[in-house]
C-alpha cells in the first residue's frame, strides 16, 4: 500500500518531462541545476533575483575530471564541494575555487520536520535504494533484476524498501519495476526543480540504511547526515540519445579513490565506521562547511548582478 504523503503519490509530477525549463536569475543557467544557486543564496542571504559571478560545480565527481562546467562558463570562479578538487583545478586550470562542502548541508527540509518524523514512524525501518540512473540525453542499462533480487535480500530486516527513483528514470517507467516487487517509490523531481535539494534531504531523512550500485553524489549526501551505505557493483551500460552530448566517464570507477570507496563500502553495516567518516570527509569536503556568514562573505567578494527575474 503507498503511503498517504506527497512523497509516494506525486512521483510523476515531481519527475516533470523532458522539456521542462529552467527558470532561474542564474546568468550561468547551470548554477541552479537541482537548485543550488537558490538553496546556497538562501541560506547565505543573498537576494534571490541576483546572478552570482562564479560556476556552481554540479555533482561531487572524482577529484581530477574534466570541469565541464567551469569549461563552458564566463566566469571561471569554481564553488566545488571538496578541497582535493579545489586543489586540483588551482593547479591543472589555474582557477580560484571555493571548497564549500555538500550542498545538501545547505538545504532545509522541504517538509515539516514534524510530518517527516510522523512519516518515519509509520514507515518503520527503511532500507533506501538509489538505482544507477540516466541523464536527459543518456540512458543507463544494468541487470535490474539482479539489482532488485540484491536489495530484496539485504531488505527482509527493514520493515520498508523504499527506491528513490530520478526523474528520467520516473519517465522511463522504471518505477513500475519496482512497484511489481513490492517496493516503494519516491523522487527528488526533475534536475531543474529548485526543490531538488530540500526534497532529497527529506527523502533521505526517512531511510535507515541505504543501498545503491552507484557512487553518485546522492553517496556523499548519505554519509554526511549519518546513513550506513552500501554498494553493490554491477556492469553498467550507456546509449547516448544526442551526438552532441559528452560521453559518460566511463574512467570514474578507475580512480584510486573511487576503488577505495568501493572497498570500504563493499561490506554492508547498520552503522558508519570511524574508518568509513575519515574517508568521506575527505571524498566529500565534509570538513569545509561554511555558516551562513562565511558563505555570503564569499559570494560578495566573488560579486553578483541584478537581474530582471
Amino acid at each position: 500500500m503507498i503511503p498517504d504523503h506527497p512523497l509516494f503519490y506525486d512521483i510523476k509530477r515531481y519527475a516533470g518531462s523532458i522539456d521542462k525549463p529552467l527558470i532561474t536569475p542564474e546568468i550561468n543557467t547551470r548554477n541552479d541545476f537541482y537548485g543550488h544557486a537558490y538553496i546556497l543564496k538562501k541560506y547565505s542571504s543573498i537576494p534571490e533575483n541576483v546572478s552570482l559571478k562564479c560556476c556552481i560545480e554540479h555533482g561531487n565527481p572524482r577529484y581530477n575530471a574534466n570541469p565541464e562546467d567551469l569549461l563552458i562558463s564566463k566566469y571561471k570562479i569554481a564553488i566545488v564541494q571538496k578541497k582535493i578538487r579545489k586543489i586540483w583545478l588551482s593547479d591543472r586550470f589555474k582557477c580560484l575555487s571555493f571548497a564549500i562542502g555538500p550542498y545538501i548541508h545547505y538545504a532545509d527540509y522541504y517538509y515539516k520536520k514534524k510530518d517527516l518524523m510522523s512519516l518515519k514512524n509509520a514507515l518503520g525501518k527503511v532500507l533506501l535504494v538509489f538505482p544507477y540512473h540516466s541523464t536527459h540525453w543518456i540512458d543507463s542499462y544494468y541487470d535490474i533484476i539482479e539489482f532488485i533480487n540484491k536489495v530484496k535480500a539485504i531488505g527482509r530486516n527493514f520493515d520498508h524498501i523504499v527506491a528513490c527513483i530520478y526523474w528520467k528514470d520516473v519517465l522511463k517507467g522504471l518505477h513500475n519495476i519496482f512497484y511489481k516487487e513490492n517496493i516503494l517509490c519516491v523522487s527528488a523531481g526533475h534536475m531543474y526543480d529548485r526543490h531538488f535539494l530540500e526534497r532529497l534531504k527529506s527523502i533521505i531523512y526517512i531511510a535507515d540504511c541505504v543501498v545503491s550500485n552507484s557512487l553518485g553524489t546522492h553517496f556523499s549526501y548519505c554519509c554526511y547526515l549519518k546513513k550506513p551505505f552500501f554498494y553493490i557493483k554491477q556492469d553498467v551500460s550507456f546509449v547516448k540519445n544526442r551526438y552532441d552530448v559528452s560521453d559518460p566517464d566511463v574512467s570514474f570507477y578507475q580512480n584510486h579513490m573511487v576503488k577505495k570507496a568501493m572497498s570500504l563500502f563493499s561490506k554492508f553495516s547498520d552503522k558508519l565506521s570511524d574508518i568509513q567518516l575519515k574517508f568521506m570527509n575527505e571524498w566529500g569536503g565534509y570538513d569545509q562547511i561554511k555558516t551562513p556568514e562565511e558563505l555570503k562573505a564569499i559570494f560578495e567578494w566573488i560579486g553578483f548582478e541584478y537581474v530582471n527575474f
